[in-house]
C-alpha cells in the first residue's frame, strides 16, 4: 500500500511525576489503503495503531473520533465501554471489564490494545486532511510512589493528531483529449519526425501548442493546432488539417488550413504531494521491487532493474534511469508514476501504452531517450524525447516546451483515464 506520509501534530500534555507521559504522536502509526486517491467515489481504509509503553501517565484508552475532512461537522466517534469502579472510570478492553485497578491491565491498556480500522468513501478526488482525536484517561497520583498505582482522581483528556491523504498530483485532463503531442508554450518537431496514421501510427496524430509549432524537413503529422505561428519546413506535411493564426510554409510543404486559433481544453495544474527523505541506488545486476507508495530519490544504474509490482500510484522525489537500466511493470492495469524529476535512458518492459502514465511535477529539464511505452506529461518542464538511440514512442506526450529530435517516430496511444476529458 502506498504508505501515505503522515504528518503528526500533537498538543503535548505535562509529564507528571512517577508516571511518564505517552507521546501518542510518536507512538501512533497510520496506513491508508489506497495511499493515494486517484478517482472519485474512492473508499479509503485507515489502520491506526497506538503503542505506548506500560506505566505511562496517559495509561487508559477510552476511544477515538475521526474527522475525515477538517471541515466535517459530524466526526465519526468510537468509544470503548466505560465502567464505574470504586468511583473511578475503568476503561474496558473492547468491552471486557479491566477488573481490579491495581492490575497492570488497569494501569495501562494502551500497549497492544489500540489498533483499529475505519473506512470512508470520498466523493471527489483530491487531497484530504484527516483529524483524529484520541480520548485517554489521565490518573492523578495522590501519594508518593515509584510506580503508576491507583489514584483518587481520574479525568479524560483529548490528544489530537492529523494526517494527509494525498491525491494524484496531475489531472487526467492535463493534456487535451486526442492530442499525441502538446505544449503549453512551443512545440518543435524536427526533421523526418513521423507522427501520422498515414506514415507510421495506427491512430490519427494531432499535435497542438498554445504558442508556436515548428515542423522540420519531411516531418509529418495528421493535424496541427497552433495559436500563434505554424512553421512548415521543406517538404513537411500536415495530412488533414492545420489551424493557426499564421502559417509559414517553405518549399514543398503541404497543408490544408482549416481555421485560426484553437480553444484547448486541459488542466495542467499540479496538486501538492510529499516525498520520503531517502536516496537509493539500484546497482548493476540488482533488482528492486516497489509497491504503490511514496519514495525519495532513486537512481537505476546500467543493468539494474526497478520493478513496479502492481497497479496503483507511485510517487518518487527524483528518479533517474541510466543507459542500460530497466523499468519493469508487472501489472497490465493502470499504473501511474509521479516524480519531481524524471530522466530516462533505459528500457521499459511489461508496459501497455494506454495504461501507463508518468507525471513530471518539477520544472527541471526532462529527457526521455531510447524509446518509451506510455504517456509522459510534464506541464512545467522542457521535455526532449528521442535525442539518441532507439526512437520509437507509444503514448501521448506533453510539456511546457516539447522538443522531438530528428527521425523520431511517435505512435499515438491515448492514456485510458484521459478519455474522460471533454
Amino acid at each position: 500500500m502506498k504508505r501515505i506520509l503522515v504528518l503528526p501534530m500533537l498538543a503535548i500534555g505535562l509529564a507528571l511525576a512517577y508516571c511518564p507521559d505517552c507521546d501518542i504522536a510518536a507512538s501512533t502509526t497510520f496506513t491508508f489503503e489506497p495511499s493515494i486517491i486517484n478517482g472519485d467515489n474512492q473508499t479509503v481504509k485507515l489502520t491506526a495503531t497506538v503503542n505506548c509503553p506500560r506505566d505511562t501517565w496517559f495509561h487508559s484508552f477510552a476511544g477515538y473520533s475521526i474527522k475525515w475532512d477538517f471541515a466535517d461537522p459530524s466526526p465519526k466517534r468510537f468509544l470503548y465501554d466505560l465502567k464505574l469502579y470504586e468511583q473511578q472510570q475503568c476503561i474496558t478492553n473492547r468491552g471486557v471489564a479491566c477488573g481490579n485497578y491495581d492490575t497492570p491491565d488497569y494501569r495501562n491498556n494502551l500497549s497492544g490494545h489500540t489498533t483499529f480500522t475505519a473506512t470512508h468513501t470520498y466523493k471527489n478526488k483530491g487531497p484530504h486532511n484527516v483529524a483524529i482525536s484520541f480520548t485517554v484517561l489521565q490518573n492523578k497520583i495522590t501519594y508518593s510512589s515509584n510506580a503508576c498505582g491507583p489514584s483518587s482522581h481520574a479525568t479524560t483528556k483529548e490528544k489530537n493528531l492529523s494526517a494527509t491523504i494525498y491525491a494524484t498530483p496531475l489531472s487526467y485532463c492535463a493534456i487535451p483529449k486526442g492530442y499525441a503531442l502538446f505544449a503549453t508554450e512551443d512545440l518543435t518537431i524536427n526533421d523526418r519526425v513521423s507522427c501520422s496514421k498515414n506514415e507510421y501510427s495506427s491512430a490519427t496524430c494531432t499535435v497542438g501548442a498554445e504558442k508556436n509549432i515548428n515542423i522540420g524537413v519531411k516531418g509529418t503529422v495528421d493535424n496541427a493546432h497552433s495559436n500563434e505561428t505554424l512553421t512548415l519546413r521543406n517538404y513537411s506535411k500536415v495530412f488533414s488539417g492545420a489551424w493557426a493564426k499564421n502559417i509559414e510554409a517553405q518549399k514543398g510543404a503541404e497543408y490544408n488550413k482549416k481555421g485560426g486559433v484553437t480553444s484547448f481544453k486541459y488542466d495542467s495544474g499540479i496538486s501538492p504531494v510529499s516525498y520520503a527523505n531517502t536516496s537509493e541506488f539500484i546497482e548493476s545486476g540488482k533488482t528492486k521491487t516497489y509497491e504503490p507508495g511514496i519514495y525519495g530519490d532513486v537512481t537505476i544504474r546500467r543493468d539494474g532493474t526497478l520493478v513496479l509490482n502492481s497497479d496503483g500510484v507511485y510517487i518518487f522525489r527524483n528518479i533517474r534511469f541510466e543507459v542500460g537500466s530497466t523499468l519493469k511493470l508487472k501489472s497490465s492495469k493502470t499504473t501511474e508514476l509521479y516524480a519531481q524529476e524524471f530522466n530516462f535512458s533505459g528500457t521499459v518492459t511489461g508496459a501497455k501504452a494506454s495504461n501507463f502514465l508518468v507525471g513530471v511535477l518539477g520544472s527541471s529539464g526532462t529527457y526521455v531517450d531510447n524509446g518509451f511505452t506510455g504517456s509522459i506529461w510534464a506541464p512545467r518542464s522542457r521535455m526532449v524525447i528521442g535525442q539518441f538511440h532507439h526512437k520509437t514512442y507509444s503514448g501521448s506526450y506533453m510539456a511546457k516546451e516539447l522538443f522531438v529530435p530528428q527521425d523520431t517516430k511517435v505512435d499515438y496511444v491515448q492514456f485510458t483515464k484521459n478519455g474522460g476529458c471533454e
